[in-house]
């Protein structure tokens, strides 16, 4: 991100807030958004990369399914940005 520019800072390694409404950052501040449910059984989040506008998120999902042996992950972006579909899906 360029030094002029008047976006905030992403949180930095060590100020994720694991609480509804908290900032969290991910890979290296690549990544930066806000907790908007943390249960046990689900996590969604509104996401966004250093490079979208500021008021762009994408909104994702994280459920934990129980299963035999474990438990199974399930990742689903809901509004992700245009740009950032091909990279999602991809894993």
């Amino acid at each position: 991100m360029p030094r002029n520019s008047t976006r905030p800072s992403p949180p930095t390694q060590g100020e994720d807030q694991r609480q509804v409404g908290g900032a969290f950052s991910a890979h290296g501040g690549y990544v930066s958004g806000i907790n908007v449910e943390l249960s046990r059984q689900r996590i969604i989040q509104a996401w966004r990369s250093y490079t979208m506008p500021e008021s762009v998120y994408s909104i994702v999902r994280f459920e934990l399914k129980k299963v035999r042996g474990g438990t199974r992950l399930v990742f689903r972006p809901d509004r992700a940005a245009t740009e950032d579909v091909g990279h999602l899906s991809s894993g």
